[in-house]
């Protein structure tokens, strides 16, 4: 099979509404959510010092949780692996665990420790968390034909803390959907998008009622819920608005190009099908090396969609197609995606911490540190994090591509490396110039002790001509203090001159 890279095409017929095109189940999905979070303090390696007492009374907890018994000084963190296939080492090296002095740079949540159990209510009988939808959203579902759906449930799948030496984090969320029936694409769509937008989410009891939290309400966001896991790791509370997400979904049937490429771009970007979608090929790529799977990324998300089908002449589909969540997309594609959100919020965060007015003509010792301090920062991300290549696999190579040219990473880094380019230059003439200065002042100071020595020299001079008896200065009559003061601005004046052109 030739490989062939296209882009996203004008969907055809500009706009037509999405009830002309079948409803597909999705046979198996899974939406990563990626937080990215500021340390709360600059020490390196990072530990999250987190319990299950961090847990314990949270608002967002429903009023039965609060009677579990647990041992609440328990750490909820731990140092953990993440299985990595087919990356460069300068790429799984962010990613895996220990670094090059022993400290993890993977940190997941122990199963073993309630905290699972603590987020979806695991324990309790006949408690959901639920996602609701909103009446548009239950709208759009009823003019697709599917049923009315007030809300879905939620699964946590694995979460990841992962540090990075630039004093940003990412955390990364497994979520997936259940529901009464099959999920359909439409229903994907929905409930990514009201995910994604995190307006909400409530306990309800088997019998569909809401349930009462610790904090009194029925009702939390998800960034709420997931800023306590990590409450002393991160420097304020998770956003939980326009979550970066990378959305999987499996079909066991052919997509036609037209609604492959629509629910690409719905995932990807959490479009409805409110939104009439025409031409995207100016947008980012989607790639399709192979036909049964194409990725999408922009700046909102990414996604990618597996048709698994069998090859020609096969009477079923190839394991890797059945295998691809858990092998490429967890063991490659979400560690793609990480490593550049990660860039993303550095190279974000560089550019607010240059943008300040300092004092150019007198700056104070503090900005002169905190410049020079930037540019260290600049040069070390450049080290350590700047990848133009992630794989030897050109399929990993070009959704990392495609999320760069989404991020706009490339013209990020040349702002960045501008800047510290002006810094030092900056810095180098602030140094030249205080040098200078200091070498003046002290060639001052010498001047005037040369210039003090030579005036007490003439004046020994003078006393030593004026004892002589064969030297009579009486002759000037009461004269010798105007002759001391010739004396002193002669020497003043040979300084002066020395000064000047040393100068």
């Amino acid at each position: 099979m030739t490989d062939t890279v296209t882009t996203i095409a004008t969907l055809a017929d500009d706009g037509l509404a999405r009830t002309d095109t079948p409803l597909r189940t999705v046979a198996e999905h899974a939406v990563f959510l990626l937080y990215p979070f500021g340390h709360a303090t600059a020490h390196w390696p990072f530990q999250p010092t987190e319990t299950l007492s961090a847990l314990a009374g949270q608002a967002w907890l429903p009023v039965s949780e609060t009677e579990r018994k647990v041992h609440k000084e328990r750490l909820i963190w731990v140092p953990a692996a993440w299985p990595l296939t087919d990356l460069d080492p300068q790429v799984a090296g962010q990613l895996t665990w220990p670094d090059e002095n022993g400290a993890p740079t993977v940190w997941t949540l122990d199963p073993q420790r309630h905290v699972r159990q603590w987020l979806t209510c695991g324990q309790t009988p006949g408690t959901q968390l639920r996602l609701p939808l909103s009446p548009s959203a239950q709208h759009r579902l009823d003019r697709r034909g599917l049923p009315r759906t007030e809300s879905v449930g939620l699964e946590f799948g694995a979460i990841r803390l992962l540090p990075f030496r630039t004093g940003q984090g990412v955390l990364l969320v497994e979520i997936r959907f259940t529901a009464d029936g099959p999920i359909s694409d439409t229903l994907l769509v929905e409930a990514t998008t009201a995910l994604c937008h995190d307006r909400g989410l409530e306990w309800r009891s088997d019998r569909s009622q809401r349930l009462k939290t610790v904090g009194g309400k029925d009702r939390f966001t998800l960034a709420a819920m997931l800023t306590s896991l990590i409450q002393f790791s991160t420097e304020k509370p998770l956003s939980g608005q326009r979550v970066f997400s990378y959305a999987f979904a499996a079909f066991d049937e052919r997509l036609n190009d037209r609604d492959r490429c629509r629910l690409l771009i719905q995932l990807s970007r959490k479009y409805t099908d409110d939104y009439r979608i025409a031409d995207a090929s100016g947008e980012a790529p989607q790639s399709r090396v192979f036909d049964t799977i194409a990725h999408a990324a922009y700046s909102e998300g990414c996604a990618t969609l597996v048709e698994r089908i069998p090859a020609d002449g096969a009477q079923k589909p190839p394991a890797f197609l059945t295998g691809f969540l858990k092998n490429a997309v967890e063991g490659r594609y979400l560690g793609i995606a990480a490593i550049n959100v990660h860039a993303r919020e550095a190279l974000l965060r560089l550019s607010r911490d240059s943008s300040f007015w300092p004092n150019m003509d007198n700056p104070s010792e503090t900005q002169i540190e905190d410049l020079g301090r930037l540019q260290k920062q600049i040069l070390a991300f450049r080290l350590a994090y700047r990848v133009s290549r992630v794989s030897p696999v050109s399929m990993h190579n070009g959704f990392h591509e495609a999320l760069t040219k989404a991020f706009r990473l490339e013209e990020l880094l040349r702002d960045i490396n501008k800047d510290a380019l002006e810094i030092g230059a900056y810095l180098q003439e602030l140094e030249a110039g205080l040098r200078k200065a200091s070498e003046r002042k002290w060639r001052w100071v010498a001047k005037l002790l040369i210039s003090a020595a030579a005036l007490s020299a003439l004046k020994d001079i003078y006393d030593f001509i004026n004892d002589l008896p064969t030297f009579d200065l009486s002759i000037f009559g009461n004269s010798k203090a105007m002759i001391s003061i010739l004396i002193f601005l002669t020497v003043g004046f040979i300084a002066y001159v020395w000064g000047m052109r040393d100068d």
